[in-house]
Protein backbone atom coordinates (compact mmCIF):
# COMPACT_ATOMS: atom_id res chain seq x y z
CA UNK A 1 0.00 0.00 0.00
CA UNK A 2 1.68 3.37 -1.07
CA UNK A 3 2.10 6.48 1.54
CA UNK A 4 3.97 9.36 2.25
CA UNK A 5 6.58 7.86 5.31
CA UNK A 6 6.60 11.03 7.05
CA UNK A 7 2.67 11.30 7.33
CA UNK A 8 1.60 7.64 7.23
CA UNK A 9 0.69 5.09 9.50
CA UNK A 10 2.84 1.68 9.03
CA UNK A 11 0.60 -1.35 9.19
CA UNK A 12 1.40 -4.88 9.60
CA UNK A 13 -0.93 -7.40 9.15
CA UNK A 14 -0.40 -11.39 9.11
CA UNK A 15 -2.57 -13.32 5.99
CA UNK A 16 -2.35 -16.90 6.34
CA UNK A 17 1.07 -17.35 6.92
CA UNK A 18 3.32 -14.15 6.27
CA UNK A 19 3.60 -10.43 7.70
CA UNK A 20 2.88 -7.66 5.29
CA UNK A 21 3.60 -4.67 5.68
CA UNK A 22 1.90 -0.85 4.24
CA UNK A 23 1.36 2.25 4.48
CA UNK A 24 -1.83 4.34 5.23
CA UNK A 25 -1.46 8.55 4.79
CA UNK A 26 -2.36 10.47 6.25
CA UNK A 27 -2.01 9.02 9.52
CA UNK A 28 -5.14 10.27 11.71
CA UNK A 29 -7.59 9.62 8.40
CA UNK A 30 -5.94 6.32 8.12
CA UNK A 31 -6.75 5.08 11.82
CA UNK A 32 -10.16 6.78 11.93
CA UNK A 33 -10.73 4.63 8.81
CA UNK A 34 -9.45 1.59 10.19
CA UNK A 35 -11.04 1.95 13.32
CA UNK A 36 -14.77 1.98 11.58
CA UNK A 37 -14.12 -1.86 10.24
CA UNK A 38 -16.10 -4.36 12.11
CA UNK A 39 -13.80 -5.13 15.10
CA UNK A 40 -15.80 -7.94 16.82
CA UNK A 41 -14.04 -10.97 15.97
CA UNK A 42 -10.66 -9.22 15.65
CA UNK A 43 -7.81 -7.90 18.03
CA UNK A 44 -5.08 -5.90 17.56
CA UNK A 45 -2.06 -4.07 19.56
CA UNK A 46 -1.06 -0.60 17.93
CA UNK A 47 2.03 0.76 18.14
CA UNK A 48 1.64 4.65 17.35
CA UNK A 49 4.88 6.44 17.27
CA UNK A 50 3.55 9.73 15.88
CA UNK A 51 6.10 12.73 14.22
CA UNK A 52 5.64 15.45 16.83
CA UNK A 53 1.96 16.42 18.08
CA UNK A 54 0.14 15.32 14.73
CA UNK A 55 -2.51 12.27 16.31
CA UNK A 56 -5.33 14.17 18.00
CA UNK A 57 -7.34 12.79 20.48
CA UNK A 58 -9.77 12.22 18.21
CA UNK A 59 -7.91 9.19 16.53
CA UNK A 60 -7.34 7.78 20.53
CA UNK A 61 -11.19 8.07 20.95
CA UNK A 62 -11.74 5.90 18.12
CA UNK A 63 -9.22 3.70 18.73
CA UNK A 64 -10.52 2.98 22.25
CA UNK A 65 -14.24 2.59 20.99
CA UNK A 66 -13.49 -0.60 19.15
CA UNK A 67 -12.77 -2.09 22.15
CA UNK A 68 -10.73 -4.32 20.76
CA UNK A 69 -7.11 -2.69 20.06
CA UNK A 70 -4.64 -2.64 22.77
CA UNK A 71 -2.86 1.02 22.01
CA UNK A 72 0.89 2.02 22.81
CA UNK A 73 1.08 5.51 22.19
CA UNK A 74 4.81 7.25 22.43
CA UNK A 75 3.36 10.52 23.42
CA UNK A 76 5.42 13.34 21.99
CA UNK A 77 5.89 14.72 25.49
CA UNK A 78 9.19 16.19 25.25
CA UNK A 79 9.26 16.96 21.60
CA UNK A 80 5.90 18.49 21.03
CA UNK A 81 4.60 19.65 24.18
CA UNK A 82 6.83 20.91 26.35
CA UNK A 83 8.54 23.65 23.84
CA UNK A 84 5.05 24.99 23.76
CA UNK A 85 3.72 25.58 27.55
CA UNK A 86 5.53 29.09 28.36
CA UNK A 87 6.45 30.00 32.03
CA UNK A 88 4.26 33.61 31.37
CA UNK A 89 1.55 31.41 29.82
CA UNK A 90 1.36 33.82 26.61
CA UNK A 91 1.14 30.99 24.33
CA UNK A 92 0.34 31.92 20.93
CA UNK A 93 -3.18 30.96 19.64
CA UNK A 94 -2.24 28.14 16.50
CA UNK A 95 -0.07 26.17 19.71
CA UNK A 96 -3.00 26.06 22.16
CA UNK A 97 -5.39 25.12 19.14
CA UNK A 98 -2.70 22.24 18.65
CA UNK A 99 -2.67 21.27 22.16
CA UNK A 100 -6.27 21.19 22.16
CA UNK A 101 -6.66 18.72 19.63
CA UNK A 102 -3.77 16.59 20.68
CA UNK A 103 -5.38 16.72 24.63
CA UNK A 104 -8.80 16.43 23.74
CA UNK A 105 -9.64 19.65 25.53
CA UNK A 106 -9.08 22.98 26.40
CA UNK A 107 -8.94 22.16 30.19
CA UNK A 108 -5.18 21.75 29.72
CA UNK A 109 -4.20 25.22 30.23
CA UNK A 110 -6.25 25.56 33.79
CA UNK A 111 -4.34 22.31 35.34
CA UNK A 112 -0.73 23.18 33.64
CA UNK A 113 -0.75 26.93 34.64
CA UNK A 114 -2.91 26.61 38.21
CA UNK A 115 -1.88 29.37 40.26
CA UNK A 116 -3.74 28.45 43.57
CA UNK A 117 -1.65 26.07 46.14
CA UNK A 118 1.35 26.37 44.68
CA UNK A 119 2.83 28.76 47.44
CA UNK A 120 1.58 26.42 50.33
CA UNK A 121 3.25 23.11 48.44
CA UNK A 122 6.44 25.04 48.39
CA UNK A 123 6.14 25.92 51.88
CA UNK A 124 5.92 22.54 52.98
CA UNK A 125 8.54 21.31 50.79
CA UNK A 126 10.91 23.97 52.46
CA UNK A 127 9.13 23.22 56.19
CA UNK A 128 9.84 19.50 56.09
CA UNK A 129 13.17 19.75 54.44
CA UNK A 130 14.40 22.31 57.32
CA UNK A 131 17.43 24.69 55.81
CA UNK A 132 16.62 23.78 51.84
CA UNK A 133 15.99 27.08 49.96
CA UNK A 134 12.89 27.59 48.26
CA UNK A 135 14.61 28.19 44.95
CA UNK A 136 15.73 24.69 44.37
CA UNK A 137 12.25 23.93 44.40
CA UNK A 138 10.77 26.13 41.97
CA UNK A 139 9.04 24.81 38.58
Amino acid sequence: MPGDLSTGVKVHRIIGRGLHTGYLAPATCAMQKLCQQPWRRRRAVLFLDPYGMQVEWSTVEAIAATKAIDLWLLFPLGIGVNPLLTRSAEIPEAWRHRLDLLLGTTEWFDEFYRVEGQADRASNRASSLGSRSLESWRV
